[in-house]
Formats: structure tokens, sequence, C-alpha cells
């Protein structure tokens, strides 16, 4: 965390930097085309672009392409708009292999043109919650084959080398799981990276879509690693058994090495900086997460009571590998965190705070393994093989239990957005005019309040004032502010909001178009060469 107060901003799922027209642009004539600028390459795939008019009329409109060649840049041609406002929604994959979407809204002719709609949505934006479910089950569940699949052969050849005989059954059924595991999620891909039902995913047409995607050649990649695995050791069967060894051996490792690569390459290792670290940081935490929750099984439910080797042999192993195992996840994860978290205002996001709650899951596992350690060796001291077995095994469940809820957390944290607010386009150097706010809200974040103005809680172009009282504990200069609308009821947003500097705290904009009614989310990041600060409030608009 103390690396992660001096990093500076970085995104994980690809922001949107820019666009043509800016979001809350007034357009005397209709614009050519929509361009999305993104700040890292990013798949059409399922997505694409979308035009709608204020009143959810649809605007048919030309095939979402990349302008130049460049997979940064996205690009869409529009026919001739009539005066009024048109929300223009995208929906594209990142480079981690998650949708991200958002809209732009602007206005062609004269502000009096269109009296704006509440009723606008914006149709297949979010996935269903029951394919959000049941994506993160086959997720969870390739999490929890994968720790048996590649974590027990691990730990046999560290602690345990004659144990192989007997968990070799736990890594066929783990391997097989994690194949179907797999499949499972390469079907669900469709309506998870789509924003459709739970019924697309049977649609066999659509799968060739996903097998376009990074994720998709990832799971692919895994599925044959796990089918040539399989074949492998049924056609050595019959061989002499130094012959069969060697060759699962060789072939095992080889699909090991594609397993762990393909985790990490449809994670958030592939996005945000430094993606080589990323990489590497990612397989070194599956690997040592692996060892780790698998020892743990192999101490809670191995046969050690006929097997002295095992029980006291294993222990002195045990506590080296667990030791490194627990410094490698430490490690690791500080170097994620430090990637992917725009610095301690990231902390108060739905991810940050996941990862707090996965951190102190962690710390609670050492904190057992610690006390399961002492225990033992006072049993060791004074007891049986049978009563060290059972004082071990008492330990370790608590924290393969705990162990548990850190899959079940991981599994949601690579469905989560990194906490970061999207980055706002440079702001336009215009004079912004005075507005009397009909609507305040204050906001207290810590030492800091923001007070926040709007001209009116209706539909339409608005004006929007912030002013930031940090008297108590100063902002360094300059201070970069981001922010974003959305409207999650109607599946709007996030909307980039440009403010323009009225003074040393203060801001305002004059460019935010609120097409449809609804409690609107604003947030608000304020960022110096040291310091951040995130601020979130709802406007009502009627």
């Amino acid at each position: 965390m103390l690396v992660l107060a001096a990093a500076g901003p970085a995104n994980a799922h690809a922001t949107l930097e820019r666009s043509e027209p800016t979001s809350g642009a007034q357009l005397a004539a209709s614009p050519p085309s929509v361009v999305l600028d993104f700040d890292e390459n990013v798949e059409l795939g399922l997505g694409g672009i979308t035009l709608a008019k204020a009143d959810s009329t649809p605007i048919e409109i030309g095939t979402a392409e990349y302008l130049d060649g460049k997979s940064d840049v996205v690009a869409v041609s529009l026919p001739k708009l009539d005066a009024g406002v048109y929300v223009a929604s995208y929906r594209v994959i990142s480079a981690d292999g998650h949708p991200v979407v958002g809209s732009i809204v602007f206005r062609v002719g004269s502000s009096d043109s269109d009296s704006s709609s509440p009723g606008i949505v914006a149709a297949g934006q979010q996935p269903s919650r029951a394919v959000g479910v049941v994506y993160g089950l086959a997720r969870a569940l390739g999490y929890l084959a994968l720790i048996l699949a590649i974590g027990l052969p691990c730990i046999v050849a560290l602690i345990w080398r004659q144990g192989w005989h007997r968990v070799r059954r736990v890594v066929d059924v783990a391997c097989l799981v994690l194949a179907l595991a797999t499949a499972a999620q390469f079907a669900l891909a469709v309506p998870y990276l789509a924003g459709t039902g739970l019924a697309d995913a049977f649609t066999a047409s659509r799968w060739s879509q996903i097998a376009e995607t990074a994720s998709g050649k990832w799971w692919l990649a895994r599925l044959a690693a796990l089918v040539v695995f399989g074949l492998v050791a049924l056609a050595t069967k019959l061989l002499i058994r130094e012959v069969r060894r060697a060759a699962l051996l060789v072939s095992g490792a080889a699909a090991a090495a594609v397993v762990v690569a393909s985790f990490v390459g449809d994670g958030h290792a592939g996005a945000g900086r430094y993606l080589v670290i990323g990489f590497i940081a990612t397989a070194v935490h599956i690997v040592a997460m692996a060892t780790w929750l698998s020892g743990l099984g192999v101490l809670a439910w191995g046969p050690m009571a006929d097997d002295p080797y095992l029980l006291f042999g294993v222990l002195r192993r045990w506590s080296l590998v667990a030791s490194i195992s627990v410094a490698a996840l430490a490690l690791t994860g500080v170097v994620q965190t430090w990637r992917l978290l725009d610095g301690w205002s990231a902390f108060d996001s739905s991810f940050g705070r996941l990862l707090i709650v996965k951190t102190l899951a962690v710390i609670v596992m050492v904190f057992l393994g610690n006390l399961g350690r002492v225990r033992l060796s006072r049993t060791r001291r004074s007891g049986s093989s049978d009563s060290v077995q059972r004082s071990l095994r008492a330990g370790v469940l608590g924290e393969l239990a705990v162990g548990l809820v850190v899959i079940a957390l991981t599994t949601v944290l690579v469905q989560s957005q990194p906490g970061h607010v999207a980055g706002a386009e440079s702001a336009p150097a215009t004079s912004v005019a005075a507005a009397k706010p009909q609507w305040q809200s204050t906001v207290t974040q810590g030492d800091w309040v923001m007070t926040i103005s709007l001209d009116q809680t209706v539909v339409g172009r608005r004006h929007i004032e912030v002013s930031l009282d940090d008297s108590a504990a100063p902002f360094g200069d300059p201070i970069t502010i981001r922010a974003r609308l959305s409207l999650d009821s109607a599946g709007l947003g996030p909307i980039p909001v440009i403010f323009v500097v009225q003074g040393a705290r203060a801001w305002s904009t004059d460019d935010v178009e609120l097409p449809a009614a609804g409690d609107w989310k604003l947030e608000i990041l304020l960022d110096d060469p040291a310091t951040s600060a995130r601020f979130d409030t709802i406007i009502p608009i009627t």
C-alpha cells in the first residue's frame, strides 16, 4: 500500500480518452461520424456503437470499424441527423476480456430545437444478473479446478514425493472439471460480452465471434492443452511405467504452462501499464496460491497416521514452501495493486473494497497458519502421531475455509472494474456563463468538502458548478479534475464531464446534456502530484 500511495493514475479496463463529437457538444450541423479514442487497444467483437434520439428512437448507422487500422480508435459513419439530442452508446471489449460500455450525448441544432424526453433507454448495455451469476460460477469453478490440477502436483513434488498415487485421481478429475468449466465460460461469454440473455449462450453461430476475441483464443488454447494431455494419458496406458511416467511428465508440464498462461491472459494482467510485469506477477500469484491451498488440502485430508514420513518429514518442508508461497502472494499482490489502482482514492470503490477484504482474508489465513504451527509444535512434543494428525487437521481446515473465501473474492475481482474514474478529455479554453443554482449538494471526503450546484434539475442541457474547501488539508498544484455521469436505470453512461477552471478551487461546465429523467450519479476525482480524493453524489433529474 505504501507503493500504491506514490503511484500515478493507471487504467485497467479500457477508458475513453477523446471523442468526436465530444460529449455535451452543441453542433450547428450534423456530424459525419462518431469517433471514439481509447487509452488502449479494444476489440469490437460482439459490441459496437448504437445511436438513438432522446425519445428512444433508434437511428440506423454504419458498422463500427477501426480508424486507420488503429485498434484503440473506433469510428462509425452517421446519416444526416435532424435537429435534436442524440445518445451514442458504445460497447467494446477491453484487453482484459471485459465489456466496456459508455455513452456520449450531443445536440444538433439550437438549444431549443428539441425538448429531450425522459424515456430514453440504452438497450443491451449490461448483461442480465443471471448471466453474471452463472458466468461467475463457471469462472469460480475453473479457479478451484486450477488450484487442484496445478497445485497438487506441485505440492507432491515439493513435500510428498511418495504421495502421487494418492492424489492422481483427484488431479484427473480436476483437469476434467477445468475443461468443462472453460467450455461453459466460452459459451457464456456470448451473452456476457454482448449484454444479452442467458439463452444466447447456446447460439452456436455466435461462438465464432467469441473465438476471435483475445479471451476466446486463451480459452481455446486451454481446452486444447487439456485435451492433448488427456489423450497422451490414455495413449500411454499400455506403455512401460518409465516411458509412461516420462510422457505424462512432459505433456503435463506443457499443459500446465498453457493453462496458467491462459488464466494470466484472460484477466487484468493483460491491461494497464507495465504489461510484462503484470503477466509475470499474475503467473507467480496463481502458482503460489495453488501450491499454498493444495498443500493445506494435503495436510487436512492426506492419510498421515500410517505414513510417518509424511507426518513428520513433510511438516519441515511444508513450513518452507508455505513461507515462500505467502511471500510471493504478498509481493505480487502489491505489484498488481500498484498497477491497477489510481492511488488511495481508488480504495473507495467496489473494486478497492473487495481488494481490501481479500487482503484481510489472506492475513487471517497467515494468522491461522501460525497459530496452528504453535499448537502443532506443542502436540508433537507430548502426543502420538494420531493426536498430531488431529491437531494438524484442526488447524488447516480453518485456513482452507478462508481460502475458499479468497477464491470467491478473486472471482469477483477478476470480473470487476478496477476503481478509477474514466479519463476526461482536455478541457476547452472557453469561458462558462454563470447560472443561478437551483439544486445543491455537499459531499464530505475526509478533510475535504465539495459543493456541487446545478442550474435546474430537469432534462436538458445543464450548467454544473463545483467548488472545493480543502483548508483543513490543502491540495497541491496543479489539481486535475476528472468526472463522469451515469444513469444505471436507463443503461446510460458513463458520460464524461469536461469541467473548466473558474478559480483556484472552483470548476464549472455548460457542456452537459442530460437526456433522461432519473437519479444520475456524478463521480468526481481530484488529483494533485501527491494526493487524490473521490467524491460521489446523486442528482435527481425530472
